[in-house]
């Protein structure tokens, strides 16, 4: 049809005409249904143009119609140049023009010189009554009221096919509050996790250091014992039950040892405390976590307070620093800025 220049509404198939560049395939069903029921109006006042003495002008109207239809259809074919978003926008609006004509050929209105239906009464008019009896004319107004009824048949379906669309879409956003709620639980699942996973870690590494800080005591304490023993690194000359002097190199060796090892010592029951503090941290905000998807399941949705103080308990519980017994925490500032943001959330929530 695109290669074929048509005139003559009549010859055109609505069904099998080939839109190009529309994207959407509820505005080419509608475009097509608009067509088709303007098209069965036509095709009657065609055949009676052709068969009965009308008045110019009532030929020109129905010329006009014929040609205003065919040029909608050649355009609706017609491959544009230009970006797809170009494309896809001068469909839409030749759409709403179809749409636009459409309405105004429907339309009762007095003032309205496109009312479609009040042509074909005017042109119905001047047919012959031998011509209003006869078997043609009357096939064409079985086709006519048998082509109507199709088109209300289809107009319902697309009324329901919207209806549908509705119900679906509310479906689907139904759904997706229930996939954004199992989103969020997983989230703070798997953030459950990695907080019990830090605490195995610290718990590990704890009892790592515990053990290296009692080897090295016992190790310290041995050396001790020996050195009493053996006179090992002597700080002294004895010369006959007598004091003569002092070994200033083996003494700053010893002292040297001696710091060594108690800063050794020191150090791993520091990192023993520091891992401890962290495993209960670790442990405490996985516990927060979990506690947190069965808080919020027991408040009711229209709860709106409650979920935002359960909220800020659970911000607290993993920001605020705590108090675990194993470091001296006085002086520490509490770092509330993310409690504070998660106050401001709450409240704009509200």
């Amino acid at each position: 049809m695109a290669e074929t220049v048509i005139t003559d509404l009549r010859e055109i198939d609505i069904e099998k005409i080939k839109p190009s560049g529309f994207v959407a395939p509820h505005i080419v069903k509608n475009v097509k249904t608009e067509l088709q029921e303007m098209k069965v109006v036509v095709d009657m006042l065609l055949n009676i143009k052709d068969k009965t003495e009308l008045p110019a002008k009532v030929k020109t109207k129905i010329t006009n119609f014929n040609s205003s239809i065919v040029g909608f259809v050649t355009e609706i074919e017609r491959e544009l140049n230009g970006t797809s978003n170009d494309i896809t926008n001068r469909k839409e609006q030749l759409a709403t023009q179809i749409t636009k004509y459409y309405n105004q050929c429907f339309n009762s209105n007095q003032n309205n010189y496109l009312y479609l239906l009040e042509t074909l009464a005017i042109a119905n008019s001047f047919v012959k009554p031998e011509l209003k009896n006869s078997n043609e004319l009357k096939k064409l107004q079985k086709d006519y009221e048998s082509k109507l009824g199709e088109l209300s048949d289809s107009l319902i379906t697309i009324k329901e096919s919207e209806l549908q669309l509705k119900k679906n879409k509310q479906q689907s956003e139904t759904i997706l509050d229930e996939l954004k709620k199992k989103t969020s639980e997983q989230t703070v699942s798997d953030y459950a996790v990695v907080f019990g996973e830090q605490s195995d870690k610290h718990r590990d590494i704890a009892k790592q250091w515990l053990t290296v800080g009692i080897c090295i005591s016992s190790i310290f304490i041995i050396l001790i014992v020996v050195s009493a023993l053996t006179n090992f690194l002597p700080t002294e000359h004895i010369i006959q039950d007598k004091v003569t002097g002092y070994n200033i190199s083996n003494i700053i060796t010893k002292a040297l040892i001696i710091a060594l090892i108690i800063f050794v010592i020191s150090f791993s029951f520091k990192q023993y405390s520091v891992n401890r503090h962290l495993q209960a941290l670790n442990t405490q905000r996985q516990k927060a976590l979990n506690s947190y998807k069965l808080f919020m399941a027991s408040i009711s949705k229209d709860d709106i307070n409650s979920r935002n103080a359960l909220m800020i308990q659970v911000a607290k519980a993993i920001y605020e620093p705590q108090s675990t017994g194993f470091l001296n925490e006085k002086g520490q500032q509490v770092n509330s800025g993310l409690v504070e943001i998660t106050k401001l959330i709450s409240q704009n929530g509200n």
